[in-house]
């Protein structure tokens, strides 16, 4: 079941990247950020859920070779979330932080994958 969703999702991202690409400007893209939930067992759920949509969405910024936000590793600290599933504004100046870097740093000036991390 979680193959599938997973699945899906890719079909989908495959598609919207598709789109994003016609006008053929530069585009960046991100992963999901975990989120920050109360309960241990729950985040950790939340986690693993999340990992099979970002291992896709990093495939295919790979793929295109795009520039890619890994946002669970920019909002890393509890008060980076306003609330479960919302950045704060402490994680919003974070997430546009690496934005402002990924749109402004050279192409080809890191090795490998073009990943932006915090």
């Amino acid at each position: 079941m979680f193959a599938k969703a997973v699945q899906e999702f890719e079909t989908a991202y495959r598609k919207a990247i598709a789109a994003c690409m016609k006008p053929a400007l530069p585009l960046v893209i991100c992963t999901i950020y975990n989120g920050r939930f109360p309960d241990p067992a729950y985040q950790q759920r939340v986690g693993v859920a999340i990992a099979g949509s970002d291992d896709a969405i990093i495939r295919i910024g790979v793929e295109k070779q795009l520039k890619t936000i890994e946002l669970r590793q920019v909002c890393t600290m509890p008060e980076d979330y306003a609330n479960p599933i919302e950045p704060s504004s402490v994680g919003g100046e974070k997430i546009a932080r690496a934005i402002v870097r990924a749109v402004t740093e050279p192409a080809g000036t890191r090795r490998g994958a073009q990943v932006v991390a915090g």
